[in-house]
């Protein structure tokens, strides 16, 4: 299990904007996001890296999608993930 740690600076400022300047509705901003991980191994593979940087790559990906639903108001995400390898 990986635990994310708290929104970045970034994030966080870009969910400070966003409030200010709208709302949810403006940009009819989805309440569920669901993502099905699949190919990380493949990916870093295919660039000639181990495959385990194509599961870090998968990790730094999803890290930057919760902090922006976060940022952006997204009530759930649900992630899927697997691997054979």
């Amino acid at each position: 299990s990986v635990s994310l740690p708290a929104l970045s600076q970034e994030a966080s400022e870009s969910r400070s904007s966003f409030a200010e300047s709208s709302t949810q509705k403006d940009y009819n901003i989805p309440q569920h996001i669901a993502v099905i991980m699949d190919g990380n191994y493949r990916w870093a593979l295919e660039r000639g890296k181990r495959g385990e940087e194509g599961h870090e790559a998968g990790i730094v990906a999803l890290r930057k999608l919760v902090e922006c639903s976060v940022a952006y108001g997204v009530r759930a995400v649900t992630v899927y993930a697997f691997s054979v390898d």
